[in-house]
């Protein structure tokens, strides 16, 4: 009787429903009893090939990732020789592969400016046994196992550290994001400073060459404007009434719409 031990105790294997994964320092073991002449000799196979002696565990590390049979038997020592058996296994020697996005756009390859609210986000994948763990540390203190989005509320460049690790064991070689964390400290307050709100229609050449002369006065005079670009423009922010000075140049009056002369009158 031929039995093979898929994986001693404490080796790195992993079993997720039928399918059986190895990394290559997984030992693989057959064992072999026979309760009338014994065992004289077990030998196994890999994908086909030719039968070797068995004498010792031995590892997949040498082949690719992917799936492969081992075929096994034994003889005992009056020749009886016992039907081929065969065990699949899938290996699995790379290790999974993390990214780190965010709230805000990252730049790779520099140092990125956030902000306190700026959430940043763990992600890995695996193609074979799958990840087990994601890992991160803050300016090179000890690892965590990342559970969710997370932020960094203090004023100074941070090191970003992430890696994963697969149901195997294989460990991702650590890897690094810089940012600038910026805290601003906003004061809301009304301004007193008056602005001129600067308007003139109808006759435009006109009207360009008065508010230049107007703007150059209040420019001098170290004051504030704004020059709408339209007529419609300028009577929305005299309606809304957000400027503290107004001034309007009215070039020739009596072509003065009605709708603007009710516009600066209740504005």
């Amino acid at each position: 009787e031929n039995n093979m031990g898929s994986v001693p105790n404490g080796a790195d294997y992993y079993q997720a429903g039928n399918t059986l994964y190895i990394n290559g320092n997984t030992p693989i073991t057959i064992s072999a009893t026979d309760g009338g002449s014994g065992v004289a000799a077990t030998g196994y196979s890999i994908d086909g090939g030719a039968y070797s002696p068995y004498a010792a565990p031995f590892t997949l590390n040498p082949l690719a990732d992917g799936h492969h049979t081992i075929s096994y038997r034994s003889v005992d020592n009056v020749l009886n020789k016992e039907a081929e058996k065969t065990i699949t296994v899938t290996m699995d020697k790379t290790p999974p592969v993390s990214a780190i996005t965010a709230s805000d756009p990252l730049i790779g390859g520099m140092t990125n400016t956030v902000s306190p609210n700026t959430r940043f986000y763990l992600t890995a994948a695996d193609n074979l046994s799958g990840v087990k763990t994601i890992l991160y540390q803050i300016d090179g203190s000890g690892w965590s196992t990342y559970t969710g989005s997370f932020n960094l509320t203090t004023s100074a460049t941070h090191t970003i550290g992430y890696k994963s690790v697969d149901n195997l064991g294989n460990e991702e070689a650590g890897k690094a994001l810089s940012v600038k964390v910026i805290v601003i400290d906003v004061t809301k307050a009304v301004s007193l400073e008056p602005i001129v709100l600067a308007g003139g229609w109808e006759h435009e050449h006109k009207a360009q060459s008065a508010i230049a002369n107007l703007t150059s006065i209040l420019s001098s005079s170290g004051m504030s404007y704004y020059i709408p670009q339209s007529e419609d423009e300028f009577k929305e922010h005299l309606r809304a009434g957000q400027y503290n000075t107004y001034l309007m140049l009215d070039l020739e009056e009596q072509h003065l719409s009605e709708e603007l002369r009710s516009a600066v009158h209740y504005g």
